[in-house]
Formats: C-alpha cells, sequence, structure tokens
C-alpha cells in the first residue's frame, strides 16, 4: 500500500502493465529486506568486539596474586 501510495503519480505517465511491473519490483525490493531471513542475515555481521582493557586487567591481576602468593609462600618457608 505504501508502494502504491509513493508511486500513484506515474499512473497517469503509464501504462496499467508498466505500473503494475514497477509496483512489483519496488515491492520486492523494499520487502525483501523485511523478511526474517534477511534480519538475522545482517545481524551476523555485527561482531562483538572484546574489550581488550578488562581481559588485561585481568591478567594483570592474575599475575600479580600469582607474585603475592609466591612471595608470602617465600617467606613461610624461609
Amino acid at each position: 500500500i505504501l508502494v502504491r501510495d509513493c508511486i500513484a503519480g506515474l499512473l497517469t505517465n503509464l501504462s496499467v502493465k508498466h505500473f503494475q511491473e514497477i509496483e512489483g519490483e519496488m515491492n520486492r525490493a523494499i520487502c525483501w529486506y523485511l523478511s526474517c531471513d534477511r534480519y538475522w542475515e545482517d545481524t551476523k555481521r555485527h561482531h562483538r568486539h572484546t574489550p581488550w582493557y578488562l581481559l588485561i586487567t585481568f591478567l594483570f591481576l592474575m599475575a600479580s596474586g600469582i607474585c603475592a602468593c609466591y612471595y608470602v609462600v617465600s617467606l613461610l618457608l624461609g
């Protein structure tokens, strides 16, 4: 209905057959994006980025914890 409203002015310049062809092509072109397959295909393109600052912070804290444990154990055994 929306496509027909937008191209209704062409009906005065075109034959009914040409108008229906244009209307069909525009419906296919527009409705192609509105299908569920296109929705899921489009969402697959967006990948989540890894938050590198969290990964680096986690690795730093883990390494610091290992060093602290090693230091405490070496004090207790020494």
